[in-house]
């Protein structure tokens, strides 16, 4: 429960509060109906804790005992609507969910609460006792509109599960989807506008493993995905990303002793972002810098590549740094969902103060550079001879 109804945004709201809990239940079919409004999930599939059990159990840190998991559910037909945590959360066997309609789950409106969207593939007890994942569960021609988050996946099965758990096929997402630590999943024929993940990011220290795209369609397609694809044993199949797109702006800026500039850059359809500052005083141009960077969903996007041009005379060396212009790396603002990179001389490396007003043009570049696979192509270090990436379009 809220404590307060008009407590701050950054106070814990709660998150438990769910329409149906269904634990440990065999056989359970839920058609033609709409739920919503809840002030956790709309639906919860899984496993309960309780204190005595048959079948396979074994404890739980609170002391409980993990029940085994609910196994034939069919959802058909649904309306999950507006649901402050998630539509549906989901860790169970033999799951059939299909035709039903997510909107405005997890959204801000509603105060929202992690995972905040709608469908969560994720099993609470998985570490605990194994069994407690989902196996054999698939998703179908399902709408989704305006929800936080459409899909969340964490610790959905086993790395070492050896198939595929969970099956997606024909929904048209709108909203990204979130992959952490996530094992055998499959989309078929989807429209994905972006992977994401906790904190709206992709972390090489979150990573998944055996996730295939199989005939999707990408709004945004990070790079780090398909050049790490054969590392984490995914699979890109016939799927196509953004056409190539290139535009460019010019900014001015005079830069004070002791100041930086700040950019926003809106998030766009692009992988990278080439900014080239030109830094000149009293007319005269004295140091250039061009950086490239790899752009991600998150605050981890890399500085790619760096040169360094300087007017050649008798300066000394050391002070080209001194009249150098210097982009940090890319902070991702959630929010503003806009790349932030900040601009300074680098008069303080060499420890010396600059005297006059400098004034700085910068260009900046968005680039999505893309590139043909051909069919049947193995990617450099895949495992067993697996192919990791065939046919379809993909950012180079």
């Amino acid at each position: 429960l809220y404590s307060d109804p008009f407590v701050s945004k950054s106070t814990y709201y709660g998150e438990f509060g769910h329409i149906f809990k269904i634990l440990s239940c065999n056989n359970v079919i839920l058609r033609d109906i709409t739920v919503g409004e809840a002030f956790g999930d709309g639906i919860g599939i899984g496993s309960n804790v309780v204190e005595i059990s048959a079948g396979e159990i074994t404890s739980s840190p609170s002391g409980g005992i993990v029940d085994k998991p609910t196994k034939n559910v069919l959802i058909d037909n649904v309306k999950v609507l507006f649901n402050r945590r998630n539509g549906i959360s989901c860790a169970a066997h033999d799951v059939s969910i299909k035709n039903v309609y997510f909107e405005g789950n997890g959204i801000e409106e509603i105060n929202g609460t992690a995972p905040m969207c709608g469908i969560d593939f994720e099993s609470d007890y998985i570490k605990i006792n194994p069994i407690c994942r989902n196996e054999n569960v698939s998703m179908s021609n399902c709408i989704f509109r305006n929800n936080r988050y459409d899909v969340s996946s964490t610790n959905n099965t086993q790395k070492d599960y050896g198939r595929y758990a969970t099956v997606i096929s024909d929904c048209n997402f709108t909203a990204p989807l979130r992959l952490n630590t996530t094992f055998w999943l499959k989309f078929i024929n989807c429209h994905i506008p972006c992977i994401s993940n906790v904190g709206n990011s992709i972390n090489y220290y979150t990573e998944s493993s055996h996730i295939c795209y199989d005939n999707c369609r990408f709004d945004e397609l990070n790079p780090y995905l398909t050049s790490a694809a054969a590392i984490y044993e995914h699979e890109f199949i016939n799927c196509i990303s953004p056409q190539d797109t290139e535009g460019m702006v010019k900014l001015f800026v005079n830069l004070n002793k002791g100041q930086v500039c700040k950019m926003s850059i809106p998030k766009g359809n692009f992988s990278q972002i080439e900014l080239v500052a030109f830094a000149n005083s009293g007319g005269i141009k004295q140091s250039t810098n061009v950086t490239t960077y790899t752009l991600g969903n998150s605050a981890n996007s890399m500085i790619n590549d760096f040169r360094i041009g300087y007017r050649r005379d008798s300066t000394l060396t050391t002070s080209i740094y001194k009249f150098l212009p210097i982009f940090s790396n890319v902070k991702y603002n959630n929010e503003e969902n806009s790349y932030e990179i900040f601009l300074a001389m680098g008069n303080t490396i060499v420890g010396e103060d600059l005297d006059d007003t400098w004034r700085i043009v910068i260009y900046y570049n968005l680039k999505s550079e893309y590139s043909v696979i051909k069919h049947g192509n193995v990617a450099v270090g895949s495992k067993k001879g697996s192919i990791a990436i065939s046919g379809g379009v993909y950012p180079t």
